[in-house]
């Protein structure tokens, strides 16, 4: 009994993180610039499926998220949403560009998964994320964000 305990208290927990990790990602992206005349400028998208194989269910969640540069809020996962809200296009702004790399796509094993993708608002430099996503009854939806850092120098430094 104390091992189910303990794996529920361990799930709700990661769900709570998640759902942080979310709001983080969401809440504090860059704001949008315009274009000229002060039109927004426009979104862009692209899968990167230059592996030489790539699942089906790779190219699935690849081509959802690729949908974040034009409607990221119905990327949302219902169990990030009371966190976002509808402000999803706070973090993906108009003239976003977002590339998904598919062949990063590594399955959970518990209904979902995790991919890389790179995005660029208008004018930044590109931050690559790891999204956590989750199939739900209408297609793959982003559970957590989570930028991805330089790693921590292994040898001597000067």
């Amino acid at each position: 009994m104390a091992a189910k305990k303990s794996t529920v208290i361990t799930a709700v927990v990661g769900v709570a993180i998640a759902c942080g990790a979310a709001a983080f990602f969401l809440l504090s992206g860059p704001r949008p610039a315009t274009g000229g005349a002060g039109a927004p400028p426009s979104s862009a998208s692209t899968v990167d499926s230059s592996a030489t194989s790539t699942s089906p269910e790779a190219h699935e969640v690849a081509e959802a998220l690729a949908r974040l540069a034009t409607d990221p809020d119905s990327l949302v996962a219902s169990s990030s949403r009371s966190q976002v809200g509808t402000r999803a296009r706070e973090a993906v702004p108009p003239g976003t560009t977002v590339t998904v790399h598919e062949k990063s796509w590594a399955r959970d094993g518990v209904g979902g998964g995790a991919v890389l993708v790179d995005i660029a608002a208008p004018g930044a430099t590109p931050v690559t994320y790891n999204a956590v996503v989750v199939r739900e009854a209408d297609g793959w939806k982003v559970v957590a964000t989570m930028p991805l850092v330089d790693p921590v120098p292994t040898g001597p430094t000067s």
